[in-house]
């Protein structure tokens, strides 16, 4: 797909405007199959880490890898339900909603339903695609500044290695990301990804943090603190964040950036993908991302229909790619944001326009010759 010529940004609730007479919003007994895909997977995930945990020391090594296969996916599955559930698209009593959510971000670790509330449904969805979403690229500036230069271009998603960064990249995005959300909010540091938490919502992190601790100690005090069983915990991991990470990534990395949450079109700031009918109903349908921005609450049953729509009206500025062809659109970036419409390398080379721009700029001329000659 070409490089989309950025519009004129258009208001959420011209879009809503638009949209609404053709969508069918009111809650179905079918939405609660989310709360089934929840179950389901917890069941798995629960099941394979106890039959993980109870073979860790006659099992080979190999088996114990197979076993993080499944269970990397239910992880992923789970947090999908959990991130649905958390914006209140299923009507149920507000006790159980807060149980769900809790039990569907148990083993993501560092992911905490308090962290993921106030970073995800309230700054994500309000500061979208600005420097106050904890959701978007680095700058550059923040890469140095944290020292990161000549690491995180191996272990993130970009063309400086794009090798180690698609092996590595994804999940050391989502372990990152959440494990900076928690910390830094819960020692209150001020930084970007300190999610100032009131007293009670940092206590109640903490809470389920350690809450989702205890669940992996727990299956580990099983195993006998197996090597083995390290391993699969692990490995687990990394394959639901892998996942995750491939699916959060090319919905958001691939536009442009605003200053003024404002002025931001949602239609250039998101990106959704293309996926086979069976996969989207596995994964409740997390590659209708620019459905879900527009519809944060609609449950995942309804976000066919929002698609739809958006191809009849506005076919000019919905962004829709394969998933592999969005990866390769990933993997060929620089990692960092130099400007609104810019990537940059770490070291600064490397000078390109994002794929999907927030605002028409004109043609590319030639940054990364001009920063050369800036540093002469």
């Amino acid at each position: 797909m070409s490089t989309r010529i950025a519009l004129p940004p258009l208001s959420r609730q011209t879009y809503r405007r638009a949209l609404l007479p053709e969508l069918e919003l009111a809650p179905k007994r079918a939405d609660r199959a989310v709360v089934v895909h929840l179950l389901v997977h917890l069941v798995v995930l629960i099941g394979l880490g106890v039959t993980a945990a109870r073979h860790a020391s006659a099992w080979p090594l190999w088996s114990m890898a197979l076993l993080a296969l499944p269970a990397g996916h239910s992880l992923m599955v789970a947090a999908f339900a959990a991130h649905e559930l958390g914006h209140g698209a299923v009507r149920m009593p507000r006790r159980l909603r807060v149980v769900l959510v809790h039990l569907g971000w148990t083993f993501a670790i560092f992911a905490t339903a308090t962290t993921q509330n106030r970073a995800h449904n309230q700054l994500h969805h309000k500061e979208e695609a600005s420097r106050r979403d904890p959701d978007r690229r680095l700058t550059r500036a923040e890469i140095l500044e944290a020292g990161g230069e000549h690491v995180v271009p191996w272990i993130f998603p970009s063309s400086a290695h794009p090798i180690s960064g698609a092996i590595l990249g994804f999940a050391t995005s989502v372990f990152g990301y959440h494990t900076s959300l928690f910390w830094h909010s819960v020692l209150r540091t001020g930084q970007l990804y300190d999610l100032q938490l009131s007293p009670a919502q940092r206590r109640r992190a903490i809470l389920e943090g350690a809450s989702n601790g205890a669940v992996q100690l727990a299956l580990f005090a099983l195993s006998g603190f197996s090597g083995a069983m390290a391993l699969y915990l692990a490995l687990s991991y990394f394959v639901g964040a892998t996942l995750a990470g491939a699916y959060i990534a090319t919905n958001h990395l691939l536009c442009g950036h605003v200053e003024d949450p404002a002025e931001s079109d949602v239609l250039a700031t998101t990106v959704s993908l293309r996926m086979p009918a069976w996969l989207d109903f596995l994964h409740l349908r997390f590659s209708h991302h620019v459905e879900h921005h527009l519809f944060p609450g609609a449950p995942a049953s309804v976000l066919p229909q929002v698609r739809r729509a958006l191809l009849r009206h506005f076919p000019e500025r919905f962004v829709i790619l394969g998933w592999g062809e969005a990866l390769r659109l990933l993997l060929r970036s620089p990692i960092a944001i130099e400007s609104s419409n810019t990537l940059v390398h770490a070291d600064g080379t490397g000078a390109q326009r994002v794929d999907f721009p927030v605002f028409h700029e004109g043609s590319f001329h030639g940054f990364e010759k001009r920063h050369d000659e800036v540093r002469s």
